[in-house]
């Protein structure tokens, strides 16, 4: 059960952005989801290109996120709608393959500069993003590659994808 191990996950950059891919980070996924239930501090990257500072969470359920403490989980975005997880350095597929750019459209607008866009990943859905600036590039590194997994397992778990 996912519950009681830790999960590894390899985290690489594109060959256009970066020549040698980001080292591989070990996450303890049940020490992550705790820290999450309580809400782990974070800065949002807005649509209207201004940052607020937020608070990073899960449901009880371990099944949605939320930016904001005591959110109402009809408000947050549930993990099985989430199409892509991405650290802000890697390249943004939506972009030119002519001249590929790293993060989203947002935190290419609202960062200021690289020093951000390595402390910084982004929940991709359908219609939006969750452009979430972390406190450290470690802090980023990790909260990243743990929701890779969790919303893998999510998918997973309702035969969206393939185990």
């Amino acid at each position: 059960i996912s519950k009681t191990r830790s999960r590894t996950c390899t985290s690489s950059t594109s060959a256009t952005v970066s020549p040698s891919p980001a080292p591989e980070i070990t996450v303890n996924l049940p020490r992550v989801k705790r820290s999450l239930r309580k809400g782990i501090p974070f800065v949002k990257h807005c649509s209207d290109l201004r940052k607020r500072d937020r608070v990073l969470c899960l449901n009880r359920a371990e099944t949605r996120v939320g930016w904001k403490r005591g959110q109402p989980e009809t408000t947050m975005v549930s993990l099985r709608d989430i199409d892509a997880v991405r650290m802000a350095s890697e390249v943004d597929p939506a972009a030119s393959l002519l001249k590929p750019v790293a993060g989203t459209h947002i935190l290419r607008q609202t960062a200021d500069g690289p020093t951000i866009m390595k402390r910084a990943f982004s929940l991709v859905l359908v219609d939006r993003t969750l452009d979430i600036e972390c406190g450290s590039e470690l802090e980023a590194r990790t909260l990243c590659a743990a929701f890779k997994v969790m919303v893998r397992d999510e998918k997973v778990k309702y035969g969206d994808i393939a185990g």
